[in-house]
C-alpha cells in the first residue's frame, strides 16, 4: 500500500495547511497506489484533517482506510457564500474502478465534523452542505466496511455510476446533538419527536445502474436509503437496484425521489428493497416525486418485501408529493399538490409489518386525478398502533390482499395460507436483470 504520509499528508495538526497538504497527499497516493494495482493508505492510529480532495480520470483508484480524515471544521475556510454549493469531502470523478475500504478490526471513519453546518443551515446563513463521499461517472465501484460520522450533508452520494457495491457500512449521525440544535431554532416538534427540518444528512444515495446495496446500518434524520432518478435520454435510467440486509434507526425510510419531472425523462425502474427492519422510523416506505412544469417522469416496477418496524413517528408507507420546507424558503411544504407529469405504475410491497405505530393514520397513497398510479399491489401487511386504522388514499389503483387497514381506494382480496418465509439469500442486481448471487470483488 501507499502511505499517505509519503506523499506529505501530516496527522493531528487542524491547520488550513495541514488540511490542504493532507488532500492533495490523498490525491497524489490514490494516483500512485493506481498505477501499481494497489491501495493509497491511511494510516492507522492516526487522524488527518481533511479540505476537499479530488479524484478525476483514475483506473483503479483504491482508498483504504485504517485511521481517521476528518472534515476540516472552520467553515470559513470552505470559501463560498450563503448559496455557494460546496464540494464534497472526497469527490471521484469519471473513473474506472473506485474501491474505499476499512477494515472491521479498525476505529477508522470519515468524521463530518457536521455540528457547524448544521447551525449555519438552521439559521440560513447557509443554504447547502458538503457532502462526505462523492462518486458520478464512475464504473464498478466498490465501498466496503466504511463508517462515516457527522455527514455536514448526503454521507455516500453516488451519481450516475454503473456496477456498484457497498456493503458493511456504518453511517452514524449524532441525533442528540442535531436534536438540541433543531430545538434551539424552533424546527423541532416536541409533541410529534421529530425534527421540522432534517438537515439532509442522507446515508446512502444512488442514481445508477446495476447497483447492490446490503448489510448496513445507518442512524439519521433523513433518508436512509435513497433511489435517485437519473435522465433517461442522456444517461440511461436508474434501474436495477437491490437494497437488502439493513438495519435503520430512525432516519426517513427506504426511499425512492425525489422525481421530478424532466426534459430528459427522469426514471426509476427495477428497485428492490428486502429484509430491512426500522427502528423508529419518521416514515419507512417512502415515494416522492417533486414539482415542476416541464417534461415527464417515471417510476416503475419498485418492490418491497419483508420489511419490519417499530415506533413509526409519522406515515410509515408514503407515496405521493414529497413533504418537505428548506430554512431559506425552498420546497413545496408538507401537503404540497400531485404532479401529474410523475408516474408511479406497479409499486409492491409485500410482507409487511409496522408495530406501534404513533402517527394516527396507517399510510399516504395519493396520487394525481389525471394520472392515477397504477398496478399497486400490497400484500401481507399489517400497521398497528393507537389510531392508525385509515389510510389517505386517492387515485391508486391495484389490490390489497391481507392488509390491515384497508385502504379504501385499493380492492380489497383475500386468500388462505397468506403468511410467507421470508428469502434471505443475498443476492447482487446483475447487468442481465436478474438477481443472482454475486462474487466479492477485492479487498
Amino acid at each position: 500500500m501507499v502511505d499517505i504520509r509519503s506523499f506529505g499528508a501530516v496527522p493531528g495538526n487542524t491547520s488550513v495547511a495541514a488540511a490542504l497538504a493532507n488532500a492533495r497527499a490523498v490525491e497524489l497516493a490514490v494516483q500512485a497506489a493506481a498505477a501499481k494495482g494497489e491501495a493509497a493508505l491511511v494510516p492507522r492510529g492516526l487522524s488527518f484533517d481533511l479540505l476537499p480532495v479530488h479524484v478525476t480520470g483514475v483506473h483503479g483508484a483504491w482508498l483504504h482506510l485504517e485511521g481517521n480524515l476528518s472534515a476540516h471544521a472552520n467553515i470559513s475556510d470552505w470559501g463560498g457564500s450563503k448559496k455557494t454549493k460546496f464540494p464534497s469531502l472526497i469527490t471521484f470523478l469519471a473513473c474506472e474502478g473506485v474501491t474505499i475500504t476499512a477494515n472491521a478490526s479498525s476505529p477508522a471513519a470519515i468524521v463530518g465534523n457536521g455540528y457547524d453546518w448544521w447551525w449555519a443551515r438552521l439559521l440560513n446563513d447557509l443554504s447547502y452542505a458538503p457532502n462526505l463521499v462523492y462518486v458520478q461517472n464512475c464504473t464498478d465501484v466498490l465501498i466496503d466496511g466504511v463508517r462515516t460520522e457527522n455527514s455536514p450533508r448526503f454521507n455516500f452520494y453516488l451519481l450516475e455510476v454503473k456496477r456498484v457495491e457497498v456493503r458493511f457500512v456504518t453511517v452514524w449521525t449524532d441525533l442528540e446533538g442535531q436534536r438540541q440544535g433543531l430545538e434551539a431554532a424552533g424546527h423541532w416538534d416536541a409533541a410529534g419527536r421529530l425534527p421540522t427540518f432534517p438537515l439532509n444528512t442522507d446515508g446512502i444515495d444512488v442514481c445508477g445502474q446495476d447497483v447492490w446495496v446490503h448489510d448496513v446500518e445507518i442512524t439519521n434524520w433523513d433518508d436512509a436509503l435513497c433511489v435517485k432518478p437519473c435522465r433517461e435520454l442522456t444517461w440511461g435510467c436508474s434501474s436495477n437496484h437491490t437494497y437488502e440486509n439493513a438495519v435503520i434507526h430512525f432516519g426517513v425510510g427506504a426511499s425512492v425521489g425525489s422525481v421530478p419531472p424532466s426534459a430528459r425523462v427522469n426514471c426509476v425502474r427495477d428497485i428492490l428493497f428486502r429484509n430491512i427492519t426500522f427502528e423508529s422510523p419518521t416514515k419507512a416506505i417512502y415515494l416522492k416525486s417533486n414539482g415542476g412544469d416541464v417534461g415527464t417522469a417515471v417510476v416503475e416496477d419498485v418492490t418491497y418485501e419483508h420489511i419490519r418496524a417499530t415506533g413509526s413517528v409519522w406515515y410509515p408507507v408514503y407515496l405521493g408529493p414529497q413533504q418537505q420546507k428548506e430554512p431559506d424558503g425552498r420546497g413545496d411544504g408538507w401537503w404540497p399538490p400531485t404532479n401529474p407529469l410523475v408516474s408511479f405504475r406497479n409499486i409492491t410491497m409485500r410482507d409487511v409489518q409496522f408495530d406501534d405505530v404513533i402517527w394516527p393514520q396507517a399510510g399516504v397513497l395519493r396520487c394525481n386525478a389525471s394520472n392515477p398510479c397504477t398496478g399497486v399491489v400490497l400484500e401481507d401487511m399489517t400497521i398497528s398502533g393507537w389510531n392508525a386504522t385509515e389510510w389517505v388514499c386517492e387515485h391508486a389503483s391495484g389490490h390489497a390482499t391481507d392488509v390491515t387497514p384497508q385502504p379504501q381506494c385499493l380492492a380489497p382480496t383475500q386468500r388462505p395460507g397468506h403468511l410467507q418465509v421470508p428469502d434471505t439469500t443475498v443476492a447482487s442486481a446483475s447487468t442481465d436483470g436478474s438477481r443472482q448471487p454475486k462474487p466479492h470483488k477485492r479487498l
